[in-house]
C-alpha cells in the first residue's frame, strides 16, 4: 500500500509504503479488551505477512489473493483459554488512501484446544470496496 504525493513535482517521500501505522489501547473489563485503531494487518488468510510466524520462510500463492492490511479499528477479546474473537469496521482490503468511505465489517474467531496444539480460526470481511458506486 502505498500513499500518493499530492504534487507530482514534489517527490520527496518518493510513494512512502506503511505496512502498519496503528494505537493499540488496551482495556483490563473481565479477560482485557484490545483495540487497534488505525492501518495494521489484515486477520484474513492463513499467513501473515511477516515471514517468522508462517510454517514456511517464503509464501504461497494463495497469499496474493488474500488481504494484507486493513484501515479502521479492530477489536479483540480473550473469551477463555481457548477462544478468542475480533471484531471491527476497516474500510476495505489494502486501502489507506483511497474510498474511505467505504466501510466494511471484519471479524472472526480463533479456537485452541487445552494444549495449544491444535486450533481452527475463521476470518471475515465483508462490505463496500469503492465509495463512489452508487448504492442499491
Amino acid at each position: 500500500m502505498t500513499i500518493h504525493v499530492i504534487s507530482e513535482t514534489n517527490l520527496r517521500f518518493y510513494d512512502i509504503a506503511l505496512p502498519q501505522v496503528d494505537i493499540e489501547i488496551y482495556a483490563p473489563f473481565d479477560n482485557g479488551i484490545s483495540t487497534k485503531i488505525g492501518h495494521f494487518y489484515s486477520i484474513i488468510g492463513y499467513e501473515s505477512v511477516p515471514s517468522p510466524p508462517n510454517f514456511f520462510v517464503s509464501h504461497s500463492y494463495s497469499m496474493k489473493s488474500s488481504p494484507f492490511t486493513m484501515s479502521g479499528v479492530l477489536s479483540s477479546y480473550q473469551v477463555n483459554d481457548t477462544l478468542s474473537v475480533q471484531a471491527g469496521a476497516v474500510t476495505g482490503p489494502d486501502n489507506l488512501d483511497q474510498h474511505a468511505g467505504a466501510w466494511s465489517f471484519t471479524g472472526g474467531f480463533s479456537l485452541e484446544n487445552q494444549a495449544h496444539s491444535r486450533g481452527f480460526t475463521f476470518g471475515i470481511l465483508d462490505g463496500d470496496v469503492d465509495d463512489t458506486l452508487p448504492s442499491l
